[in-house]
């Protein structure tokens, strides 16, 4: 070999030698020197969000995401999320739902008890295909991040904070796992008050000549949360099979005070009121869950089974300087029960997949309403449901090309019952196919996918009932038996290029569901609020979101529109309430020395329609830093939340006779502080879906 030859193959394989060689000797003598070579950094930046056959994927274990706080802070900063007061909305298509490993979520708090850092990634899915319930119209799925090592972790949180008012969260997570098995259970703590007030105008444009309601109020709230839920896993390469028991109790007191000023073309009147309500919120859940992969087969199967049971009581008392002293009572037990099972198989086919399965759920429902005045009327429903469904759905993919779509049916039929005799007008039984479909292309960083999905929702028990409420001596409410349920068709066409996302939609809603006034003719002068079903209306959406990334500092920016096209019959007059609304966010997140973060979220509505609501312009600031210890053990975090007190809302609703103009002043402006420690940690591996996802929220 020739020496320069051999230098050269050193030099690229291995340490660098200098090598001495003569013309007398075949043998090569070899000297070791030290040799440096240049090094090569190479830097790339991965989208925040990367496109998917029915929405867009965020990664975020190992990214700046993980620092944001809780799993609800964290889907606060994802495309198209809105996440406010406890509430989660996906522009264009409302709320979600969300899944955690697979399990359904019913009580959103859930999310305050999980840790960013804790999420592998998000999905967010806003086009749902037929495997999703008819009525689900947007999906969240969080994926955690997969346990490592064996043996007993905890993991412990500890909010305390202050909004005119101190509470404090506590949180403990336990788990065990050996081999395949994984006990774990809950424990969470909640003591928590609020205070809120309140100012509304009404204007009644009735028979009789116009009516004004000037009304002023203060409400005070108390209600804790003990929560426990315990379950043991066995999970497997090819099988794993689950069960878990979940029992929820809120006790909720409450009081209220409210001063009214009337004027009618009878005259004037001062009305005092005051109040006091007292209600008991539990809930036993038990699920279970099995699946397995047999070859190109993949099987699911969940079963669910809720018990809920709540009695709410109240006492009020009115004053009025010509109508004299009204004092009542009323008590509100309601009962639950609900069972539901589903089964899914999900085959390898062709270039993709073919999914199918099938859904079975009943309800029992009881709601007894009762009152000691002879003015506010009682009742007893009882409401029967049975649900079926069945689907199909395939994914193909052809090169940069993906295809997916899907047919669901569902079957429904309800047994309504008043004061123990069967109301065949208000027994109904509905059956209906919901199509879904998608197409994709991707090439390089650009993305497109066009998708249309036909979905529905149906009335929640509560809106079902035949009750008559009592809300003063002028102002009565009630369910509608008779209510339709709602449809909508939704087409979107959505695009990616690197760090920019966009989205552009329209919705077509039919028998959209609204609040309508009318006169009580059991009672004169007053009103009647009875929600019924409006004729067809069009909304147009659109949303941009990006997600850059300038070392330390990581920006996140988006900007969405929502436009109805919405008409009713107001004061004898068609009314337009098609303004558009804004929404914008910028949130900043920036990597400090010692590896502090701190974030600084801005976010803002302009004025605009939503539906028959007319909501003025609002606007918040949000800071926090988060610093961890030991290792990333132990965590601190501090909030301070609506930092100039912006966040009040002010809306004018109408309908048919009513003009109702509230503003609300909640105690938004916080402080909190979050220490967290964890040993050993590794989330649970329970991965069921659940089963008679809507239904179960419908109760």
């Amino acid at each position: 070999m020739k020496p320069n030859l051999l230098i050269a193959g050193l030099l690229l394989c291995g340490p660098c030698h200098t090598l001495s060689a003569t013309q007398q000797s075949d043998s090569i003598s070899v000297d070791s020197i030290a040799h440096a070579l240049n090094e090569i950094v190479v830097k790339g930046q991965r989208p925040m969000a990367k496109m998917s056959a029915d929405g867009f994927t965020v990664n975020v274990q190992n990214s700046y995401l993980s620092h944001s706080g809780t799993a609800f802070d964290l889907l606060g900063k994802m495309p198209l999320v809105i996440a406010q007061s406890g509430s989660l909305n996906v522009l264009g298509k409302g709320a979600p739902i969300v899944y955690v490993n697979g399990r359904r979520l019913y009580d959103l708090s859930e999310l305050e008890q999980l840790q960013s850092d804790q999420i592998k990634k998000v999905e967010v899915i806003t086009a749902p295909g037929a495997r999703y319930d008819g009525s689900v119209n947007a999906v969240i799925r969080l994926t955690t991040i997969a346990p490592v090592g064996e043996g007993f972790s905890l993991n412990d949180r500890t909010t305390v904070g202050y909004k005119h008012y101190a509470y404090l969260f506590e949180n403990l997570g336990l788990n065990w796992r050996q081999g395949g098995f994984d006990a774990f259970a809950q424990l969470n703590y909640e003591a928590y008050r609020a205070r809120g007030s309140y100012s509304t105008r009404t204007d009644e444009y009735l028979t009789g000549g116009k009516v004004t309601k000037d009304i002023n109020g203060l409400s005070h709230y108390d209600y804790p949360l003990y929560n426990g839920r315990a379950g043991l896993n066995f999970t497997h390469p090819d099988f794993s099979a689950g069960a878990f028991y979940d029992f929820n109790f809120r006790p909720l007191s409450s009081t209220s005070e409210s001063t009214t000023f009337r004027t009618s073309p009878e005259g004037s009147e001062n009305i005092t009121n005051t109040g006091d309500s007292r209600s008991h919120d539990r809930r036993h859940q038990l699920s279970a869950y099995a699946t397995g992969t047999f070859g190109k087969w993949e099987l699911a199967a969940n079963f669910d089974a809720i018990w809920i049971f709540n009695d709410a009581d109240t006492r009020d008392t009115d004053i009025s300087d010509i109508g004299g002293e009204r004092r009542f009572s009323t008590a509100n037990p309601v009962t639950n029960r609900f069972y539901a099972a589903n089964a899914v198989a999900d085959f390898k086919f062709w270039k993709g997949s073919l999914s199918f399965g099938g859904e079975w759920n009943s309800t029992w429902r009881d709601d007894i309403y009762m009152s000691d005045a002879e003015y506010i009327p009682s009742s007893d429903t009882h409401i029967d449901e049975t649900n079926g469904a069945a689907f199909g759905e395939i994914t193909q993919t052809f090169g940069n090309l993906s295809v997916k779509a899907g047919l669901r049916w569902e079957h429904s039929s309800t047994t309504y019952t008043l004061d123990g005799k069967r109301q065949d007008d208000r027994s109904r039984t509905y059956s209906q196919f919901f199509p879904s479909a998608s197409i994709g292309y991707t090439i390089g960083r650009v993305g497109l996918r066009a998708s249309y999905g036909h979905r529905t929702s149906r009335p929640i028990f509560e809106q079902l009932s035949s009750t008559v409420r009592y809300q003063d001596r002028y102002t009565y409410e009630a369910g509608n038996p008779y209510l339709k349920p709602v449809y909508r068709d939704f087409v979107s066409l959505s695009g990616q290029w690197s760090n920019l996302y966009a989205e552009i939609g329209y919705r077509s809603t039919k028998n959209y569901i609204m609040w309508q006034t009318g006169p009580y003719d059991a009672v004169p002068g007053a009103t009647l609020s009875q929600q019924q079903n409006m004729p067809r209306f069009g909304t147009i959406w659109a949303v941009a979101h990006w997600a850059p990334t300038f070392g330390p500092w990581h920006p996140v920016a988006m900007a969405g529109i929502e436009a109805p096209d919405f008409t009713i019959e107001h004061n004898g007059q068609p009314l337009k309430l098609n303004k558009p609304m804004g929404i914008f966010r910028f949130n900043n997140s920036v990597q400090l020395p010692a590896g502090v973060w701190i974030d600084v979220n801005f976010s803002a509505t302009t004025s605009g329609n939503a539906e028959n609501i007319y909501m003025k312009s609002k606007w918040g600031m949000n800071l926090a830093a988060y610093k961890s210890f030991l290792s990333d053990n132990l965590s601190v975090r501090l909030e301070f939340n609506d930092v100039f007190n912006t966040m009040r809302s002010d809306f004018t609703i109408f309908d048919a006779l009513t003009r109702l103009h509230t503003v609300k002043t909640l105690d938004t402006r916080e402080l909190q502080l979050t220490v967290r420690y964890k040993f050993n940690v590794a989330r649970s591996r329970y991965r069921g879906t659940g089963a008679g996802t809507d239904d179960q929220q419908r109760l």
